[in-house]
């Protein structure tokens, strides 16, 4: 029986792991503990590209709530991890009001088929960029030749 693990590590750089969380974890005061998981995840598995989803805004809770507060922090935290690994990137979740369902905490169908997209494009950008390698040059010394100027 293969494990998740044993799976994950048999992928390439034509593969895309992509991770979606949602502010349940926040909720419950464990962003931390996530943070510290995809921090790892990432670390570990740069043999392969990662796809990283912001966390979206609780719209059924107020503006300055602490959990909207925290998820606003996750998300900095998350582009900020990002950034500095080549083999991951962020797609970042609509926070348009319309996008979410009545009670606010979900997604509606349309945001769902928007992330869904933008998800199919983003995997299709990953995997069809061009890799360009440097171009290295040997070192010519020319003899007789100084840098200096006497």
């Amino acid at each position: 029986m293969t494990t998740p693990n044993s799976e994950i590590e048999n992928l390439t750089k034509n593969d895309v792991i992509i991770l979606v969380g949602g502010a349940n974890d926040i909720a419950i005061n464990d962003s931390k503990t996530a943070m510290r998981h995809i921090r790892n995840f990432i670390n570990t598995n740069s043999h392969t590209n990662i796809v990283a989803v912001s966390v979206p805004h609780r719209y059924g809770l107020m503006q300055s709530s602490c959990v909207n507060t925290e998820i606003k922090s996750f998300d900095r935290k998350l582009l900020k991890h990002t950034e500095a690994h080549q083999h991951v990137s962020l797609l970042k979740v609509s926070s348009e009001r319309e996008l979410f369902t009545t009670h606010g905490r979900h997604l509606n169908g349309l945001d769902k088929a928007k992330l869904a997209t933008e998800l199919v494009s983003l995997t299709y950008t990953i995997l069809h960029q061009k890799k360009f390698l440097p171009i290295t040059l040997s070192w010519i010394s020319v003899q007789g030749h100084s840098d200096s100027q006497n």
